[in-house]
């Protein structure tokens, strides 16, 4: 299972800044056929904006969850 958090518009940027062609629309067009393939009920893509705090919060929301199902014991 994985779960991935990123900044959209900032790896839009960091894509525009280090020359490397990307779309919005590409990108939203992997993102969906990525999560949307066979194996896609085992990824998630999760776009949590700007701020850093937003990935922190997702992050230990999803610990604190998975804690809670007693996987890591």
């Amino acid at each position: 299972m994985l779960h991935m958090y990123l900044d959209f518009e900032g790896l839009l940027d960091r894509c525009s800044m280090s020359n490397v062609s990307l779309s919005e629309v590409g990108l939203r067009d992997f993102m969906r056929g990525f999560t949307q393939s066979l194996v896609g009920p085992l990824f998630n893509i999760v776009d949590v904006g700007r701020a850093r705090e937003n990935m922190s919060r997702k992050i230990e929301g999803m610990s604190t969850f998975l804690h809670s199902l007693s996987i890591y014991s």
